[in-house]
């Protein structure tokens, strides 16, 4: 899958994500012309020149509407303990240090993107992501981390439904060389029981299409640099911010580590889930395994909870707990190693936001950020006019 390459200068280079093709375009006349495409084609088409905080941060506001309890099922699949007891228990990290020099985490990957509503016809919002990712390296332990890469690294896509109402306005973009990405799966239609025109007449539920997609976007190309990686055959583990569920049987075998800070889903209750808000720091929970689930086509090797960090009286119960995944099936030993390397990449430690990011994930975020906000700055501000 192409990626594109895009610099401040009077002509834009842009892969678009379908078409495998480049289209040599000022960025500027490529939005100007979607925007009176649509004019052409639909009776009433609102345009967002230049969206306000409230409309960027909507995204977030839109997931956490249309997600409901009723998808966890989706994620929390059935929990099998590999490391005995078969119930929640605590186990201190033994010979943790600030400093690990046998540590073989060596790169470290996390993406970022930003998503804008450019403009609706009718109920149909019409939307343009940016997704880049960033990997890092530490060619020596305890050494400078430096950017390294594989593979493409930044995506830019349209993003609108395709229905047989929408068809017009698809053909018109692609006759222009625009291959815009539909944003309604099989799956939205088969949970929402709509077809898709009767989807495309509800702007909410569009708008939080567009998102998923552009969210899904970011996760491909995440994978395309992790398979980059996993094909190039380097010594030492990656170490990626997020699940390594949904990256398929690629990875299966690798040595590679998902870092999960969020935790949406609660996998245990009661005096279970009272036991890892109460984790203690530098504590890690036996080890245990999902099964396969619909969503989720690899089967995690293992995983644990870890209290990475110390909790300060101000910060919440979660705070410093890391869920850990890894493909490969470890033994405790080997449990406590990996626990003992991701505390000591906490240091240097970071503040405000990041302070619950291991030091490398949070420089990889933040050149991922700069990527995509360098590339964002040059979005037009007024470009339909």
């Amino acid at each position: 899958m192409a990626a594109f390459v895009w610099r401040c200068s009077a002509t834009w280079r842009t892969h678009w994500l379908d078409g495998h093709q480049t289209v040599q375009k000022n960025l500027h006349s490529v939005l100007h012309q979607a925007y009176h495409l649509a004019q052409n084609k639909y009776q009433r088409v609102i345009l967002v020149e230049s969206p306000t905080l409230e409309e960027q941060t909507y995204w977030d506001a839109t997931l956490a509407q249309f997600t409901s309890t009723s998808d966890a099922h989706e994620t929390t699949a059935a929990l099998k303990f590999v490391e005995l007891p078969d119930h929640l228990t605590a186990y201190a990290v033994p010979n943790r240090s600030h400093f690990a020099a046998d540590s073989p985490l060596r790169y470290f990957l996390d993406g970022a993107q930003r998503t804008r509503l450019l403009f609706v016809a009718d109920t149909i919002p019409v939307c343009i992501t940016i997704c880049g990712v960033a990997l890092v390296e530490r060619p020596q332990p305890g050494g400078p981390l430096v950017e390294r890469r594989l593979t493409p690294c930044l995506r830019l896509a349209l993003l609108l439904p395709d229905a047989p109402s929408v068809r017009p306005l698809w053909e018109a973009f692609q006759a222009e060389g625009l291959q815009p990405q539909d944003t309604l799966t099989p799956q939205y239609l088969q949970k929402h029981n709509l077809t898709r025109d009767e989807l495309v007449t509800q702007f909410d539920l569009c708008r939080y299409f567009a998102y998923q997609r552009a969210r899904h976007l970011r996760q491909e190309l995440e994978k395309s640099v992790i398979t980059a990686w996993v094909q190039a055959k380097l010594n030492g583990w990656l170490v990626l911010d997020g699940d390594i569920r949904h990256l398929g049987t690629d990875i299966l075998g690798a040595a590679l580590v998902g870092i999960i800070k969020r935790h949406r889903y609660p996998y245990f209750r009661g005096p279970s889930q009272a036991l890892l808000l109460s984790l203690p720091a530098y504590y890690r929970t036996n080890l245990f395994m999902f099964s396969q689930t619909a969503t989720h086509s690899v089967q995690v090797g293992s995983s644990f909870f870890l209290r990475w960090r110390r909790r300060r009286l101000q910060d919440g119960p979660e705070y410093g707990l890391l869920r850990i995944e890894t493909p490969l099936a470890l033994p405790p030993d080997q449990a406590n190693l990996l626990s003992r390397w991701l505390i000591a990449e906490g240091s240097p430690a970071e503040t405000g936001r990041n302070g619950n990011h291991l030091y490398p994930i949070a420089r990889a975020e933040r050149l991922a950020k700069k990527m995509v906000q360098d590339h964002w700055r040059s979005l037009p501000r007024h470009w339909a006019r």
